[in-house]
């Protein structure tokens, strides 16, 4: 489950996506997790500065990714059983980095952060404060605020 916030801590995207663990996934920040932002900056400028809340998820959630907000539809936030809108158990199993263009005195180069928890993250954020507001985006149907899982699924196995 993946909940994308802004520098004031607003939710902007969120989004289910289903990740074995032997296998990798590569997230475009600009093509699958901000290009569809629910609420623009008050300055209408993009700052690039936010934070990223993954949580790992055991078992899918909602198996047929059907609507509760539109009954007979499916939620679009939901990718192959995984809901971020609807609750779910969050397992200590995610592990992984995020790699960037970092620029150090003048000299860009990538840099590799590890994702600094692994574990289950904040319980107090887990639920219910991250399903609701993914809810709230989601549910108020003009159809910003959801992110996209990549197409490609490439795997790690030895």
């Amino acid at each position: 489950m993946i909940y994308v916030f802004d520098e004031n801590q607003e939710m902007g995207e969120c989004c289910g996506c289903p990740l074995s663990p032997t296998k990798e996934e590569s997230f475009s920040v600009e093509h699958n997790l901000t290009s569809n932002w629910a609420v623009s900056n008050p300055t209408g400028v993009n700052t690039h500065q936010g934070v990223i809340a993954i949580r790992a998820v055991g078992q899918p959630n909602a198996i047929g990714c059907n609507s509760f907000s539109v009954p007979g539809t499916i939620n679009p936030a939901c990718n192959g059983g995984c809901d971020p809108t609807n609750g779910f158990t969050a397992t200590p199993t995610l592990l992984g980095s995020v790699i960037h263009v970092q620029d150090i005195d003048g000299t860009e180069d990538e840099t590799e952060v590890s994702l600094f928890d692994n574990g289950t993250g904040d319980t107090a954020q887990n639920n219910p404060y991250l399903i609701q507001q993914c809810a709230a985006i989601v549910g108020n149907g003009t159809g910003g605020g959801i992110c996209t899982c990549p197409s490609t699924i490439e795997s790690i196995s030895d």
